[in-house]
């Protein structure tokens, strides 16, 4: 079974048409700092993802410029490039993935083509670790040297949560500043 196969069937998306202020809200009440791009059709629930809308595009690609979120569209500013991840991949697998393309999310499809989820650089950190653990278990190793792989692993997943966890902070810092000078900006 593979780290993917929990993955939900719903997740949030917007189209191009929505403005940044509506994108900004839509993300910010759902506590996520990344939305999939889509165009479709609304009737037969069909939806092709054709970019990403991040924090990061919101914060270079509209406050730095000084563009009006109200005004400005999100099909001014996402990144149109997607990269896909299989349901079937190991979380080392889409780890790799991530780096490669230098992303911090992936959009996971299942064995039919269809987009069923969203995965970041925790989810796969979190991941490995899991697939590590099981791993070891399976090895039949004495105790002290299972005890020890573990300590590894788990240390090694520390660090990279510490430098992922301190990122976000960044970024949230940047987000409560651009906040902070648009309301001030409106009054």
């Amino acid at each position: 079974m593979d780290f993917f196969n929990f993955r939900s069937s719903k997740f949030l998306s917007i189209t191009q048409d929505y403005t940044l202020e509506e994108a900004i809200h839509k993300m910010t009440k759902a506590g996520v700092g990344f939305l999939p791009v889509v165009k479709g059709n609304k009737d037969k629930k069909i939806f092709i993802p054709i970019g990403l809308l991040t924090k990061r595009n919101i914060i270079e690609r509209c406050v730095v410029p000084g563009k009006d979120p109200k005004e400005a569209k999100v099909n001014e500013i996402f990144t149109p490039h997607i990269i896909f991840g299989s349901s079937t991949h190991k979380s080392w697998e889409i780890f790799d993935l991530l780096h490669h393309h230098n992303f911090n999310h992936v959009l996971i499809k299942n064995h039919h083509d269809k987009l069923i989820g969203i995965a970041s650089k925790i989810d796969t950190n979190d991941g490995i670790f899991y697939q590590g653990k099981k791993i070891l278990a399976s090895q039949k190793l004495p105790v002290n040297l299972y005890a020890y792989s573990l300590h590894i692993i788990f240390n090694i997943r520390n660090e990279i949560m510490i430098k992922i966890k301190s990122w976000i902070k960044s970024l949230n810092i940047m987000a409560h500043n651009f906040a902070k000078n648009w309301l001030l900006d409106l009054n």
